[in-house]
């Protein structure tokens, strides 16, 4: 389960990214109800990141860009988006 929480697959597009987050975070939850210790907020950032497709457009990254939590990094990440 740990390989599944450090390092989960990349999401198949940009329109299904922000559901297969969420699934990260109830496998995450799950993890941490097994005992798993808790992720650094910049741990899950770089996770996430991970997770964006090869395709995402450069103005995704530099929206994220100097964002140092993670509840505002999710939410930079579904404003951004919506403009696409």
């Amino acid at each position: 389960m740990h390989k599944d929480i450090i390092n989960p697959p990349v999401a198949k597009g940009l329109s299904t990214v922000l559901h297969e987050i969420e699934d990260w975070e109830n496998d995450l939850k799950e993890y941490y109800r097994c005992g798993g210790d808790p992720l650094a907020e910049k741990t899950k950032m770089m996770t996430v990141r991970g997770m964006l497709p090869s395709d995402t457009p450069s103005s995704v990254h530099l929206a994220l860009r100097g964002v140092t939590e993670y509840e505002s990094f999710k939410r930079e990440l579904r404003v951004t988006l919506q403009f696409l």
